[in-house]
């Protein structure tokens, strides 16, 4: 684990679940890592973003997991499962912003692999020296300096700041769409266990029904037994429960032309 202390920021925790960031033996040729295609996506590539689908739905499909606790390990160290409501009211330490890096400019760090810089840089110097990392990285790769106003730390805090709320806010919505979907499934599951109870228990009316039915016609003949279901006298003997009385048919008269 040497290499917690590598200038890369390389911890024990992507040691162990972030493999596919190291890049594949054999060189670029060998392959690209699904996160390489997913940041040349960004830049573009169209059949960069088709290929991390597939790499998503692929794991996604196969339940792939890179890191899990084993059965027993989270209470022993104790942390506790939080539901997504917890997880979004919870309160963390808030990050001081120094300043506010242009797509651009993040753009030319990613390319250049100078995330690692960016972050000493950060920690020795604060913001004046990812500026000062910043133009020296557009120096050396002959591209003009942009005409940006910049951030002084107050303003870029006050960002950072909206920003934090501002996804705040949205967890908080998405924790409640995913509870009031849940509580709509569990309403729906509810309202089908019901609907087939009815069901159920209908057939079972019908059933014993057709079979008081079918032993009144052996009993008092097909005529007989008829009249008596027409008329709705013999409904509890039928086994029809809550049955409204058939109407009788109309007899008309008809003359002989």
């Amino acid at each position: 684990m040497a290499k917690a202390d590598d200038a890369k920021h390389w911890g024990v925790d992507r040691e162990m679940s972030t493999a596919s960031s190291k890049g594949t033996k054999g060189g670029k040729k060998a392959g690209r890592h699904p996160f390489r295609l997913l940041a040349e996506s960004l830049d573009g590539s169209e059949r960069a973003g088709k290929l991390y689908v597939d790499f998503i739905q692929t794991v996604t499909a196969k339940r792939v997991r890179a890191l899990f606790f084993s059965p027993g390990l989270k209470k022993q160290i104790g942390i506790d499962d939080q539901t997504d409501e917890e997880l979004a009211e919870e309160q963390r330490d808030e990050a001081v912003a120094l300043g506010q890096l242009t797509a651009d400019d993040w753009r030319l760090i990613r390319r250049l692999g100078r995330q690692s810089a960016v972050l000493d840089a950060a920690e020795v110097g604060g913001w004046n020296a990812i500026v000062l990392l910043l133009a020296g990285l557009r120096d050396a790769e002959g591209i003009e300096h942009p005409e940006v106003e910049r951030q002084t730390p107050e303003q870029a805090q006050q960002s950072a700041d909206e920003t934090v709320a501002a996804r705040q806010q949205e967890r908080q919505a998405q924790a409640a769409a995913q509870s009031a979907g849940r509580d709509l499934d569990a309403a729906l599951a509810r309202l089908r266990e019901q609907s087939a109870a009815v069901h159920v228990s209908m057939l079972d009316d019908a059933e014993q029904g057709l079979k008081a039915f079918e032993a009144e016609v052996v009993k008092s003949g097909w005529f007989a037994a008829s009249l008596a279901f027409a008329s709705g006298g013999r409904e509890a003997a039928l086994g029809v429960k809550g049955a409204e009385p058939l109407a009788r048919p109309q007899l008309g008269t008809a003359g002989v032309g």
